[in-house]
């Protein structure tokens, strides 16, 4: 059986994103080859999230530990790495001597990928940035077809009508800068009675959430949720009428759920995401969430709250990418990798 090697990292600084993907794609591919997960680091919070068969390296040398398992085994090596940081400062030309196939998750198509065999991007907007003019010979995994998504994301999902009562806020793994608090005070002059607001295992900030939550007396319900798992937000997404969410992963993880989704960037690489979601109608861009003003925020969400044939568009667009689960496309994708970089 042929190994993958999945390097990964997750923290407060990066986010979720990554390491949830790659878990993603360690279940699509762990029936039919041999994979591991390779952290430079992991923080305690994440570790419930991998589950007791999961392999994983904890290694502070990366080709130190390529070429310890390079020598233990014959079999062909497949690495993938997440994210440019992961790979910056390896020497790539190093590991490809010691016989690995070489490939990378990528979101923005402005880095220098020749080295890679393999490159995925499974944003909704990827076929759209030049990858295959670039790299003609590359096996590339390109739009949501790909999507590196959570199982459960994949079962069906009920039929959303333009109501705006039941509000999802869920604003990434970390938050840093509690952009959630500036949500929920957004919020408050519209007529939303029930907000679940989720958020990460790195979320710092829950003492000045339950501050205001403490010292106003909002006319919605707010429940709090933290560390849950992919089929609890799934549930929550279901229970839900719309969802406001940051431009991470959990985009694709609404678009499969179907629900409509209200979106803002906290970080430079989510900008394309959302305004590629606003140009075809499937999401509503907030615009740049670490600039805009909540009562800029609050003009913006009341537009919309008054404007249900907006939602009903948004809903109608979602129904119509109509998503498979990707895993067939996965498997059959990282077979041509081995075969074009081993003949076999």
């Amino acid at each position: 059986m042929n190994n993958i090697y999945l390097r990964v990292d997750g923290n407060k600084l990066i986010g979720l994103g990554h390491f949830f993907r790659c878990l993603s794609l360690y279940e699509m591919l762990k029936n039919d080859f041999f994979v591991t997960l390779i952290f430079q680091n992991i923080f305690p919070e994440f570790k419930k999230y991998l589950q007791d068969d999961y392999r994983y390296i904890i290694s502070d040398n990366l080709i130190t530990t390529l070429s310890n398992l390079s020598s233990k085994n014959s079999n062909q090596s497949l690495l993938i790495f997440d994210g440019y940081h992961t790979f910056k400062d390896e020497n790539i030309d190093l590991i490809k001597k010691m016989n690995f196939s070489i490939g990378c998750i990528d979101d923005l198509n402005i880095y220098n990928l020749n080295a890679m065999d393999l490159i995925i991007n499974h944003n909704v907007y990827a076929d759209t940035i030049g990858y295959s003019e670039k790299y003609p010979n590359k096996v590339l995994f390109l739009g949501p077809s790909y999507a590196l998504v959570r199982n459960e994301f994949y079962t069906p999902s009920p039929a959303k009508k333009s109501k705006f009562k039941n509000i999802i806020v869920s604003m990434g793994g970390s938050d840093t800068s509690n952009i959630s608090l500036n949500i929920l005070k957004s919020l408050l002059p519209t007529k939303v009675e029930n907000i679940n607001l989720i958020l990460g295992p790195t979320f710092e900030h829950e003492n000045q959430i339950i501050n205001f939550i403490n010292n106003h007396t909002p006319s919605f319900k707010i429940n709090i949720s933290k560390n849950l798992s992919a089929a609890q937000i799934k549930k929550t997404m279901n229970e839900s009428d719309v969802i406001i969410c940051s431009g991470g992963v959990i985009v694709l993880e609404a678009l499969l759920s179907q629900i409509p989704i209200i979106c803002g960037t906290i970080a430079k690489d989510q900008t394309i995401n959302t305004n590629y979601l606003s140009t075809h109608h499937l999401g509503f861009n907030l615009g740049n969430l670490l600039t805009r003003s909540i009562t800029e925020v609050t003009n913006l969400i009341l537009e919309l709250e008054n404007s249900p044939h907006i939602l009903d568009n948004i809903c109608r667009n979602q129904r119509l990418l109509n998503l498979p689960n990707p895993r067939a496309n996965v498997i059959s994708s990282i077979k041509q990798t081995f075969e074009q970089r081993y003949g076999l």
